[in-house]
C-alpha cells in the first residue's frame, strides 16, 4: 500500500511543489484547496500520470466545527487506508505592522495560520488513535524563517507563525508516539502580490549562500524529514542563511 499524504493550500506555488515531488516518489495525494479549484483540478491530472491514487480536496479552514476535521480524515482514511503524512502548508499572508494592525487581521491571520494547523493535527491524532494498530504518522507545519529574525513587517502574520512554532514542539510532546510534529522554515521563494519581479529577483539574492530557498528546497526537506523517524519537535530552517542576516524590515523592503 502507497503512502497517503494531505497537503493543505496544495493546488499552488509550494504546495504544488510538494504534491507533485512526494507523488512522483510514489505517494498517494490529497490536494487540499480553497479557492484554487481549477488549479487542483489541473494538478490532479497531472498527478494520476504518475501512477498513484489522488483526491482533491475543498475546505475553506479553519472550519466551523471541530468534529468536521475528524470527518474529513476519516473519509480519507477510509479511500486510502492510511494518512502517514499531513503538511500543514496553507497560509494567509497580508500586509500589516504594529501601527496598522486591527482585530480583524489578527484574528483572520491567527484562524490561518494557526487555528486550521492545530485543529487538523488534533484531528488526525483522534482519528488515528480511534484505529487498529495505528503507526506513526508525520505532520509537518511550514512556517517562515522570520521566526528566526523578526521584524516588524507582516505583523499578524508573524505573530500566528510564532504561535505554531510553540505548538509544533508542545504537540510533538503530547501527541508522541502516535505524531511525530515539525516544522520548516523557507525563507523568500516565491514572488509575492506585494512584490515586483525585480524586487524578489534581488531579495532572494541577499543570503550568505547567494539565494535563498526554491520550492524544490522545501520538497526535498519534506522528504527528508518524513525518512527520519527519530526527528520530532524540530524546527528545520531552509533558507540560504537568510535568517543569519537581521534587519529591521522585511527582506522586500530593503533592495
Amino acid at each position: 500500500m502507497n503512502k497517503t499524504c494531505i497537503i493543505t493550500g496544495g493546488a499552488r506555488r509550494i504546495g504544488k511543489e510538494l504534491c507533485k515531488k512526494l507523488a512522483a516518489r510514489g505517494w498517494n495525494i490529497i490536494i487540499h484547496y480553497n479557492q484554487s479549484h481549477q488549479e487542483a483540478k489541473d494538478l490532479q491530472v497531472e498527478i494520476l500520470k504518475m501512477g498513484v491514487k489522488v483526491k482533491i480536496l475543498h475546505a475553506n479552514f479553519p472550519l466551523k466545527k471541530e468534529l468536521d476535521y475528524q470527518n474529513i480524515l476519516k473519509e480519507i482514511l477510509f479511500e486510502f487506508g492510511t494518512i502517514d503524512l499531513l503538511i500543514n502548508n496553507a497560509s494567509e499572508f497580508q500586509y500589516d505592522c504594529p501601527k496598522s494592525v486591527s482585530d480583524e487581521k489578527l484574528i483572520s491571520a491567527f484562524s490561518c495560520n494557526c487555528l486550521a494547523p492545530v485543529l487538523l493535527t488534533k484531528a488526525l491524532f483522534d482519528v488515528l488513535n480511534n484505529t487498529k494498530d495505528p503507526k506513526t504518522s508525520l505532520v509537518i507545519n511550514i512556517l517562515d524563517q522570520k521566526i528566526s529574525n523578526p521584524n516588524p513587517d507582516f505583523f499578524s502574520y508573524t505573530l500566528s507563525k510564532y504561535a505554531l512554532h510553540q505548538a509544533t514542539k508542545l504537540m510533538a510532546v503530547e501527541m508522541a508516539p502516535m505524531l511525530r510534529v515539525v516544522s520548516i522554515s523557507p525563507g523568500i521563494t516565491l514572488r509575492s502580490e506585494h512584490q515586483s519581479k525585480s524586487n524578489f529577483e534581488e531579495g532572494h539574492k541577499k543570503t550568505p549562500l547567494g539565494r535563498s530557498s526554491m520550492p524544490a528546497d522545501i520538497a526535498s526537506a519534506v522528504v527528508w524529514l518524513e525518512s527520519n523517524p527519530a526527528i520530532t519537535g524540530i524546527d528545520l530552517i531552509v533558507d540560504g542563511g537568510q535568517h543569519l542576516l537581521p534587519s529591521n524590515r522585511d527582506v522586500m523592503f530593503t533592495v
